[in-house]
């Protein structure tokens, strides 16, 4: 299944459509590895730095076998991290989807000669998304955040729950997909908000990652390039974002 994913970040344009929120979108897949905790699915996908405009590693995602997690059924998920100029790194993650969420409900990696196990009872995994309630399956406008006309920002970070903010036209190298924008605060080390363009069949086309101006900075000391370096800049609650990440899947190749 390895996806010959452009080693440059493709030609990305989105344009917003004239059309009234979608009360609900399905979006089945684990958060972040735009894969349904089913046996037999799998996905692909790329993940780009919009600095440099290089590709940074691609990621491959297979269910191969139902597991159980302190006593809750799910699937086992093999991924494969291929890091452009560096290592493979092979791991299994583990999740469940229910009518309403998708759980994702421990992870192992290695280190060295010994596998680690993290399941959701461990505080540490809240990065990523392990939980005993993951992410919700069925995806609304929420109040508690707004997107004007110009991809600018006004967010309540209290919440965590994702929001549709709009229906847009995504176009990755030539290729056009009509899709849903979710969006959801995500307020870690490296990022603040999260866009994730879903097509009609509820699968991910296109994710982007944005980071604060004043995240890069530490004790005021500058730790990194300042936002006018990006080639995408956004305002959320009147502060500077820059677009750091760019996700492509496969079905946009």
């Amino acid at each position: 299944m390895n996806k010959n994913f452009p080693t440059t970040i493709p030609s990305i344009a989105i344009r917003k459509l004239d059309k009234e929120l979608t009360p609900v979108v399905v979006c089945n897949e684990i958060r972040n590895w735009f894969t349904e905790a089913k046996l037999g699915e799998s996905s692909a996908f790329a993940i780009y730095d919009t600095l440099v405009g290089k590709r940074l590693c691609s990621v491959e995602v297979v269910a191969t076998n139902k597991a159980i997690v302190h006593d809750i059924p799910g699937v086992e998920l093999a991924t494969t991290i291929r890091i452009d100029g560096g290592d493979i790194k092979r791991g299994q993650i583990f999740a469940q989807l229910t009518e309403t969420n998708c759980n994702f409900l421990a992870y192992f990696d290695s280190d060295g000669d010994v596998k680690r196990y993290r399941t959701f009872y461990d505080d540490a995994l809240d990065e990523y998304d392990v939980n005993e309630n993951g992410c919700e399956t069925h995806i609304r406008p929420e109040s508690y955040i707004e997107r004007d006309d110009d991809g600018n920002y006004i967010v309540d970070f209290s919440v965590k729950t994702r929001s549709i903010v709009g229906s847009f036209e995504v176009n990755i190298n030539g290729k056009s997909f009509e899709t849903v924008c979710a969006v959801v605060a995500d307020i870690k080390d490296t990022r603040t908000l999260i866009e994730q363009y879903i097509d009609s069949n509820g699968r991910t086309i296109l994710q982007r990652e944005f980071m604060a101006d004043s995240m890069m900075e530490v004790n005021g000391i500058r730790i990194g390039l300042k936002s006018e370096n990006y080639p995408y800049v956004i305002t959320i609650n009147g502060s500077k974002h820059v677009c750091t990440a760019v996700v492509v899947t496969e079905l946009a190749l």
